[in-house]
């Protein structure tokens, strides 16, 4: 990006809440250090926020990274509310949402805040992630519907065949799950992850970051949501690439239901209570199929009735 000589440089905060993760934090910071645009372009700042963490995490912030403005909080109140209070304390241009397992390969402000600029329409742009080997990792997806969710339960089963309206159910849940491709130009998605995501903050002063009924997973999903009503959109910039070691401060069984719980949630916000149930009993559903399959396997249980 070049700079506009008549334009002071923008100010951009890297907002990272963090919990457990010291020595991948360290790693990030570190990134960030080494990859920092031209300060014409912009000077970027960095805040951390320890959401309790038990292995020292602020102390290494504060020992090693004395530039990096530390947030300590006496619990841990969530990823959520971790970026909520970075963000509303922010007195940056814009606020860069990122994940502390994550590490820059390139300088990523630049290229991310002259797309924002060159789409002012836009409530947001995001990263392209990649795994630690360097294969794409999904980054983008389209806002699911319950018509997704049922897709997902049944694909692969004689049920997708089966029921009106349903269509071809694998390829239902790859379109909502990765709409965008891994190449540029920058794209218009539905739905961002916000591992690296650049938000002009003047919009996150007039109409709030996250919703804190969303402890952790899919705020960013119920954040794109309340964008896509209000008529903005947000982008997706696969020319810029993140590393996103992912899943770092939780095991995968706390993990996977933390994701079940925000995505009820999500339905209930976004389709009423009779989504949330329904997909629920989706869930119930998937439980049995997965039961099923297990059993059959080892040469044990009925055939389902549609299976």
């Amino acid at each position: 990006m070049t700079a506009d000589p008549a334009a002071p440089p923008a100010t951009v905060e890297v907002l990272i809440p963090s919990y457990n993760a010291r020595d991948l934090l360290r790693d990030c910071l570190r990134s960030i250090d080494e990859h920092r645009p031209d300060p014409a372009v912009a000077r970027v700042e960095v805040a951390v926020l320890d959401n309790a963490s038990p292995d020292a995490l602020g102390d290494m912030v504060a020992a090693e990274f004395p530039w990096v403005r530390l947030v300590r909080s006496d619990e841990n109140l969530g990823h959520t509310w971790g970026n909520n209070q970075l963000a509303y304390s922010s007195t940056a241009d814009y606020i860069l949402l990122l994940n502390s397992d994550t590490r820059w390969l390139e300088d990523v402000v630049a290229p991310l805040l002259g797309t924002l600029r060159a789409h002012p329409e836009a409530a947001g742009v995001a990263a392209g992630l990649v795994w630690p080997d360097g294969s794409p990792q999904p980054s983008t997806g389209a806002l699911p519907s319950l018509r997704f969710e049922l897709a997902r339960v049944v694909n692969g089963t004689r049920w997708a065949r089966l029921i009106p309206g349903l269509g071809d159910a694998a390829r239902i849940v790859e379109r909502t799950r990765k709409v965008a491709v891994e190449v540029p130009p920058v794209q218009r998605v539905p739905f961002v992850w916000s591992t690296c995501f650049l938000i002009p903050r003047a919009l996150v002063a007039a109409e709030g970051l996250y919703d804190e009924r969303f402890e952790a997973y899919d705020s960013d999903l119920d954040w794109c949501a309340r964008m896509a009503k209000a008529g903005r959109t947000v982008l997706f910039d696969p020319s810029v690439k993140v590393i996103h070691v992912g899943g770092a401060s939780r095991t995968p069984t706390e993990r996977r239901r933390r994701e079940l719980e925000s995505r009820r949630q999500y339905h209930e916000i976004h389709h009423g209570r009779l989504g949330a149930l329904s997909y629920v009993v989706l869930l119930r559903l998937e439980r049995w199929l997965i039961s099923w399959r297990s059993l059959r396997s080892v040469g044990h249980g009925p055939d389902p009735p549609l299976t």
